[in-house]
C-alpha cells in the first residue's frame, strides 16, 4: 500500500506519524519503522506530522524524517494570540522558532 501511495506523490511524502484525530499530544510515538518503510519505496522527502507540538517532538521526528509537520500547535498559539489582544503572525512565529531551536 505504501508503494502505491509514495508512487503518486510528488515533491514530499507526508507520513501520518500516528492514527486518530488530528491535533496536539503529549507522547512522540515511534516513527523509525513507518519512515523506513516509506523510504523504501521512494527517494521523495519524507516529513512526518500529525500531534507535533514541542521540540521535543520535532526533535524525535527529524531524527528520522526530513522535516516535521505542526499544524494545531500553530493554529492554537494564533488562537491565543487573538484572544490576548497580540499579533498571531508573532506568536506563530514564536512558536516556529521555540521548536527549531535544537
Amino acid at each position: 500500500r505504501i508503494a502505491r501511495i509514495t508512487a503518486l506523490c510528488s515533491g514530499f511524502v507526508y507520513a501520518l506519524a500516528r492514527v486518530g484525530i488530528t491535533g496536539e499530544r503529549t507522547d512522540s510515538p515511534d516513527i523509525a519503522p513507518l519512515i523506513a518503510r516509506i523510504r523504501a519505496t521512494t527517494s521523495l522527502p519524507i516529513a512526518a506530522g500529525f500531534g507535533i507540538s514541542t521540540a521535543a517532538h520535532v526533535g524525535a521526528v527529524t531524527a528520522h524524517a526530513d522535516g516535521a509537520i505542526v499544524g494545531s500547535a500553530i493554529v492554537r498559539s494564533m488562537r491565543e494570540a487573538i484572544s490576548a489582544k497580540r499579533s498571531p503572525e508573532d506568536a506563530a512565529v514564536a512558536l516556529v522558532e521555540s521548536l527549531t531551536r535544537l
